[in-house]
């Protein structure tokens, strides 16, 4: 087998976010990940009922209704249950693998509080910051949000926090965690 064979190359960050995914083993790519997810959980405009954020903005649905719950405005589902979109596959991603191949963000709501993980590779994009920020108004508090830097393996590299942030302070807590990932991966 030859070095090209062998080498993977899940994603490349730019300001823009994952541009490209693929490998060299031909897994799928991350339009077609993004594709079968969507398949299976639906979107939601609500997010407390969002499980995962993908680049462009859009929530993944993990509220259940699918599965047959019928309660609005609850994420019931565990986000490990993203690989069930992908029954068929042998390689099926776990959920850090499709964070690292989509560049999707793994986002919960929990009353007022956000949290949200990202793979040290990823970037945030202005689809995800906007869809964010609108979960703001979902809170019936002043929101806080807990930002996770995590390896490929799901390691947490850093975590950050923040009370009441704006839409202009989730870039800069993201920026702040992801300089602390970088240290911390490289000591």
């Amino acid at each position: 087998m030859n070095l090209a064979a062998t080498i993977e190359l899940f994603c490349y960050g730019t300001s823009e976010g994952v541009t490209k995914s693929w490998d060299t083993r031909g897994r799928s790519t991350r339009g077609e990940l993004e594709k079968k997810a969507i398949e299976e959980f639906g979107t939601t405009s609500d997010p407390r009922e969002a499980g995962y954020i993908l680049q462009d903005g859009t929530m993944l649905d993990f509220s259940g209704k699918r599965q047959g719950s019928s309660e609005s405005g609850v994420r019931y589902m565990d986000h490990r249950e993203v690989s069930s979109a992908f029954p068929d596959d042998a390689d099926a991603p776990d959920f850090h693998d499709f964070m690292n191949q989509t560049g999707a963000i793994r986002f919960g709501m929990y009353g007022d509080d956000i949290q949200m993980e990202l793979s040290q590779d990823s970037q945030l994009t202005m689809g995800q910051v906007g869809a964010i920020a609108d979960a703001f108004s979902y809170a019936k508090e002043k929101p806080s949000i807990i930002i996770d830097i995590c390896d490929a393996r799901g390691r947490v590299l850093s975590s950050e926090s923040l009370d009441e942030p704006t839409e202009d302070d989730i870039m800069g807590l993201f920026m702040k965690a992801k300089r602390n990932a970088w240290t911390k991966a490289h000591q």
